[in-house]
């Protein structure tokens, strides 16, 4: 009786453990400003209040409720991830997704990281989303100035060889 009554003590105490883990695991996730959200054995079990407000509730629940693929909310684009399942470990530079919504397209630059939450065999991972919207347009229009005078340069040469000097 002994040993069993020790033995519901020690598990009782672990799932307390558990619990707060889970809580602290909450805080922190809630405290960080841009979207995360937690896995553990391929299910969701935590989103943050950054990724809830990101989606609207109804794709939301069509997430939770189908979450056997991760791509739900994303668009698919070239050179973008279809779904969390195509995470680079490799190659971080190619770990973006795209998400539109009413409120316009956003790309978000996903790191992820693999964390024990409770104290078991079982680890969650949890993937940030750090929007780089802003740097992924300044690229695009950088590189559109960059061909504009690329072609300028190159108009200015060959108008230079094409003038034939007036005697």
């Amino acid at each position: 009786d002994r040993a069993k009554a020790q033995e519901l003590e020690i598990r009782v105490r672990q799932e307390k453990i558990n619990r707060i883990s889970e809580h602290i695991v909450a805080q922190i996730t809630d405290s960080y400003q841009s979207p995360c959200i937690v896995y553990s054995n391929d299910k969701v079990r935590y989103l943050n209040d950054a990724f809830c407000s990101l989606f609207e509730a109804e794709d939301l629940e069509k997430f939770l409720e189908d979450n056997t693929s991760k791509c739900i909310l994303f668009d698919e684009r070239s050179g973008f991830m279809p779904s969390l399942d195509f995470y680079d470990k490799e190659d971080l530079t190619k770990n973006r997704v795209s998400i539109s919504k009413r409120i316009g397209r956003k790309i978000y630059r996903v790191i992820r990281k693999i964390i024990n939450i409770d104290n078991n065999d079982d680890l969650s991972v949890i993937y940030f989303f750090n929007d780089i919207t802003l740097e992924e347009y300044q690229k695009i229009k950088i590189k559109s100035y960059t061909d504009m005078l690329e072609e300028l340069v190159f108009n200015q040469r060959y108008k230079k060889r094409n003038i034939t000097p007036i005697v």
